[in-house]
């Protein structure tokens, strides 16, 4: 059985990795001559779990075959300031695949530290410190407007091999996670998968 604490670890790890970037001094760049990420269509109808928050304004449908979505909250302290965690998850009978958005909000000052391509670089690399993971690949793209990064991870856990994807979505004051582990990269790639990544939104 995996144990889908790695999901809360390197989600963690990524919300903090937000508020530090706040106390990283001013480091704006033009990056008006960087390519533009790429902009993906809207899912259509999504199955699977239907779930919404109108709080943190986002629905999902989680993969059918988990079980019913449990929701928490954490207040976490950062260097920001403190913040309050919510998280979303969803697993298997098994525990060998689990789903989970992630929330957090921050004030404007998060967001104006560093470049929202330094920023996402620190996202990726707390979270992978804090996993024990191996990026396998990674990807920017537009999420309705908003800068977005999509990451899959290979994961150590006891010596049992995983399989993460992650996309990380900055969406002022918040940052949004949505991710999917499992004991199986099939599982990761499969079209189920990207269906519900497909699945979420966020509310205006």
């Amino acid at each position: 059985m995996m144990d889908t604490r790695f999901l809360n670890r390197i989600a963690l790890t990524a919300l903090l990795a937000v508020g530090i970037a706040a106390c990283g001094g001013k480091e704006k760049a033009d990056e008006s001559k960087k390519d533009d990420p790429k902009k993906e269509a809207p899912a259509e109808k999504a199955q699977g779990r239907q779930y919404s928050s109108q709080m943190e304004k986002f629905s999902v449908a989680f993969p059918g075959e988990l079980g019913p979505p449990q929701r928490s909250e954490q207040p976490i302290a950062t260097e920001a300031g403190n913040i309050n965690m919510v998280q979303v998850v969803s697993s298997s009978a098994d525990g060998n695949t689990a789903a989970m958005v992630m929330y957090g909000a921050y004030p404007e000052s998060a967001f104006e530290a560093k470049t929202t391509a330094k920023m996402l670089d620190d996202i990726r690399d707390g979270a992978m410190k804090s996993g024990e993971a191996k990026l396998d690949k990674q990807e920017d793209y537009d999420f309705n407007g908003m800068p977005a990064r999509r990451c899959f991870f290979n994961v150590n856990m006891g010596g049992q091999q995983g399989y993460a994807r992650f996309d990380f979505i900055l969406a002022k004051p918040a940052l949004y996670q949505v991710a999917y582990i499992s004991t199986s990269k099939a599982n990761v790639d499969r079209s189920e998968t990207e269906d519900y990544f497909k699945s979420f939104s966020i509310m205006k």
